[in-house]
């Protein structure tokens, strides 16, 4: 599994009705590995 489609998948579900608004995975550098379209930039 890619860690976009964890983002996508897990992240981002539906949970007993409630949701993350964004969801991002961040390395220690700052580099971006995936985040929802809604993570701000």
């Amino acid at each position: 599994m890619s860690w976009q489609a964890y983002v996508d998948e897990h992240l981002m579900c539906d949970i007993d009705g409630q949701h993350l608004t964004a969801a991002a995975i961040v390395g220690q550098d700052g580099s971006v590995w995936a985040r929802s379209d809604s993570f701000p930039q």
